[in-house]
């Protein structure tokens, strides 16, 4: 009995080796472990899991033949012992640490299956994760532009204009696009239609066509910014709301400069003048 424990790990080690060598993904063994392989005859194939745990199994029922062989030994030996005090002893040694070492075996492996059976089948391989890859910017003038139907249209019942349709293509000219623009800044707009009043004209007249704009963000990286028309209506309704806030003040801000800068609920209103005279808008 004191040599099964280091034939038991030799016997370990030389089943787990190979395992370890090769990889946890599948591959073709060359003599496969009964149950530790998947697939069709001749094409058999396992992976470190499977392999362990059938090696686990094998384990098993070799500790469990090697018990029944040192108990028929131990037996073989009590009994041709004679009336021979010592080898009486030895006979029984032999037979009680045979029937221990089998009981601690199945013991372990019943207490761990009872815990949880992946502790007994080894699932070593990492389950795929799924990745959806991101979109790809546009970059490339000429290549199709996105819709924003849906945000226009939660612009539009909330009062907001567009002095353009949608861009079909990038490099379009003469078109509004609000395709990536935050949702934030959606908010922000129609609160700013609603804190201006019912007769207050809000048109965006630039939005995320970045190839139009140097400060309105780029594929992927829309930023909270539009361009609104100036106001020239009766009353001036809108430019007189803007600057009834904070300023003017000049500096930079909203990634331009030397232009009056008025601060209004959270927002930065700048009085560009080229191409033509216009609002434009950090929100």
């Amino acid at each position: 009995m004191k040599n099964i424990a280091p034939i038991l790990a030799g016997i370990l080690l030389a089943l787990g080796a190979g395992v370890f060598i090769a990889s946890a993904q599948d591959y073709t063994p060359l003599a496969p472990l009964p149950g530790t392989f998947t697939g069709e005859k001749g094409a058999e194939t396992t992976n470190m899991g499977l392999y362990l745990s059938g090696a686990i199994t094998l384990l098993i029922a070799v500790s469990g033949a090697l018990a029944v062989l040192m108990m028929i030994i131990g037996g073989t030996q009590y009994v041709a012992s004679g009336i021979a005090p010592p080898a009486k002893n030895d006979a029984k040694a032999r037979i009680w640490n045979a029937v221990i070492g089998l009981v601690l075996v199945l013991v372990s492996y019943l207490i761990l299956n009872s815990i949880n059976p992946n502790l007994v089948k080894f699932k070593l391989t990492l389950p795929q994760i799924a990745v959806t890859a991101p979109a790809a910017a546009v970059t490339v003038v000429g290549e199709l532009w996105q819709d924003d139907s849906s945000k226009r249209a939660e612009l539009h019942d909330g009062g907001v204009q567009f002095n353009n349709k949608n861009c079909a293509k990038v490099g379009d000219e003469n078109c509004t696009s609000v395709f990536g623009l935050p949702q934030n800044a959606i908010n922000k707009l129609i609160g700013l239609k609603n804190s201006c009043g019912v007769s207050c004209s809000v048109t965006v007249t630039g939005g995320t066509e970045y190839w139009l704009h140097k400060t309105h963000g780029s594929p992927g990286e829309f930023v909270s910014v539009v361009d609104l028309r100036y106001d020239y209506s009766a009353g001036y309704i809108l430019n007189d709301w803007i600057k009834d806030g904070t300023g003017p003040k000049t500096g930079v801000s909203c990634g331009i400069s030397s232009a009056d800068h008025y601060y209004r609920d959270g927002m930065t209103f700048v009085l560009e003048t080229v191409p033509n005279k216009h609002w434009h808008v950090c929100l």
